[in-house]
């Protein structure tokens, strides 16, 4: 089973996305949630996650500046975000996807597979 941490600081995305994470829960469980840029960091090592959904902008920060902050990356990285134009920044930071807001069902099954 891997284990997820999704950092988004938006309710209702917040909600989508452990919506779409419910077909997914024979296989993956959520570990921890965050909002800011600090909680993201705690919560990553703390619950030493496989896969962190990550949204880019962050009420304190923003996503980059969570990886940045971090001594390892050694889980896999979704970006979920609202913005196009963070792909390439994205992709040097090997992400496993990309996902823009708001995400479909059918585009989030494709991360997986």
């Amino acid at each position: 089973m891997l284990k997820a941490v999704i950092v988004e600081d938006d309710i209702q995305d917040k909600q989508w996305l452990k919506s779409l994470l419910m077909s997914w829960r024979d296989e993956i469980t959520i570990v921890g949630e965050a909002d800011t840029r600090t909680e993201a960091i705690n919560m990553i090592n703390q619950c030493q996650p496989d896969v962190v959904f990550l949204d880019i902008q962050l009420k304190e920060g923003d996503g980059f500046d969570v990886l940045h902050a971090l001594k390892q990356i050694d889980f896999k990285i979704i970006f979920t975000t609202s913005f196009e134009t963070y792909a390439i920044r994205a992709i040097r930071l090997s992400a496993m996807d990309y996902l823009v807001k708001p995400i479909e069902k059918d585009v989030f099954d494709q991360a997986f597979r």
